[in-house]
């Protein structure tokens, strides 16, 4: 298996970059601490009441690697437009049809 190959991609939110959540994995031969993720989901399992806090949706993701916000916004702001202008373009159609 090509874990290390493997990404979760966010198909609804595209200015999200694609998670390797195996990335790094085996590199320093503490596997169970290697992976960011895994040992909060393990320090969660085991002792709820003070890790819990790391039991969140941006540990998992990696989100704090995101772009700057401005960036972000930009992206957004692309998207949406690029989006307009395909509903324009269905209603252009639309209108000579009928």
């Amino acid at each position: 298996m090509k874990l290390d190959q493997f990404a979760v991609v966010f198909p609804n939110y595209p200015w999200l970059p694609p998670f390797k959540p195996f990335n790094g994995w085996g590199a320093t031969g503490k596997p169970t601490q290697e992976l960011a993720w895994y040992d909060d989901y393990n320090a969660t399992k085991h002792d709820r009441e003070s890790a819990f806090e790391r039991a969140t949706l941006c540990r998992v993701t990696d989100l704090d690697n995101l772009p700057e916000p401005d960036e972000l916004a930009e992206e957004i702001i692309e998207n949406l437009e690029a989006g307009l202008n395909s509903f324009r373009e269905v209603l252009a159609g639309l209108n000579k049809v009928a």
